[in-house]
């Protein structure tokens, strides 16, 4: 889809028409997944605190007739102590398109929705770091599962980093048009990464 547009750029293509009706296709089609989010992110129990909150929306649109919204909230929270951190994001890409190879077929526009999920924990002891994440995506005719665990190691007092990422995924792969298409396709992969700090400017890192 590219790179998503800055905010000036959203900002400006908002203020058309094919901007507004996205907008509101956006606010018809998002699925219950933002109020529930919306639940967790800022109706936090007592024991909880939200040491950071973000949220966003991220417009793309193009001469050709294809328009993409992308909202999105993120939070990251300590729970028990300091040193234990839960994170959690939402995120959805809304696209619409009819551009000239649509109009040519003289079809009806193309729209389609993805959401993706995000959660993690993170556990800091001493001079290690634990971390382990789950992402979900579903989308018309695609279904992702994944997670990652990870281990950093702080050396030399604390100016170099050894970190160890395992990861695997599990998606299920449609058809468009073909409702009994269906195909599984798993991946794993691993990561080590060495960070050095050179100085307060300067850190390299070789993965």
């Amino acid at each position: 889809m590219g790179a998503r547009c800055r905010p000036p750029s959203c900002a400006r293509s908002t203020r058309n028409r094919a901007g507004a009706r996205l907008l509101s296709l956006v606010c018809s089609r998002v699925r219950p997944w933002v109020p529930v989010l919306a639940g967790v992110l800022f109706g936090l129990p007592s024991g909880l605190s939200a040491d950071d909150v973000s949220a966003g929306l991220f417009v793309r649109t193009d001469t050709d007739g294809t328009h993409v919204v992308s909202p999105e909230a993120r939070a990251r929270l300590s729970v028990i102590d300091d040193r234990t951190w839960v994170s959690a994001g939402y995120t959805a890409d809304v696209w619409t398109s009819a551009s000239i190879d649509v109009r040519t077929a003289a079809t009806m526009p193309v729209s389609e929705q993805r959401d993706q999920i995000d959660v993690g924990v993170d556990r800091e002891l001493t001079d290690t770091t634990l971390r382990g994440s789950y992402r979900f995506s579903h989308e018309i005719d695609y279904v992702s599962h994944g997670g990652s665990i990870a281990l950093g190691q702080d050396l030399a007092g604390g100016n170099a980093t050894v970190e160890t990422r395992l990861s695997a995924s599990h998606d299920t792969v449609g058809r468009s048009g073909d409702e009994h298409f269906e195909r599984g396709v798993s991946t794993v992969g691993a990561r080590v990464a060495y960070t050095q700090v050179l100085d307060p400017e300067t850190v390299v890192q070789g993965a």
